[in-house]
């Protein structure tokens, strides 16, 4: 019979999870260059590990979702014109009688119909 120390299993959750934020930063950087060309490569790795931590404790469990919670709250923190939903953002992740996953698309539709970027962040007409 194989036996897994619980230090063997915190190490195999470890290497996953370092493997998800890999994931992730290729997936930002590949797809959204715009998105995170201003953003030093230290403070994304750190935005995305925070991510990771905190998907649990809106019980988004999936890969996809984590991921999905990870970039709403780049988009949400770096553009001033939707720094106002943050708090909204907040109580819809919070709203139990949602599913995960529809919580996260309702905050995707609401963006999509509040924001057209029309300059990086940071940039000034």
């Amino acid at each position: 019979m194989l036996v897994i120390s619980k230090h063997q299993l915190a190490s195999l959750g470890d290497a996953a999870t370092k493997r998800f934020e890999d994931r992730v930063m290729k997936m930002l950087n590949d797809y959204l260059p715009d998105l995170v060309a201003p953003i030093d490569p230290s403070a994304l790795q750190n935005a995305v590990r925070q991510g990771i931590k905190l998907a649990p404790s809106y019980e988004m469990t999936s890969e996809k979702d984590v991921a999905r919670l990870i970039l709403l709250s780049l988009v949400l923190g770096m553009y001033p014109e939707l720094r106002a939903l943050q708090r909204w953002a907040v109580a819809t992740l919070n709203d139990a009688s949602m599913q995960p996953r529809a919580r996260l698309q309702t905050i995707f539709d609401r963006v999509a119909l509040t924001w057209r970027p029309t300059v990086p962040p940071g940039e000034v007409h």
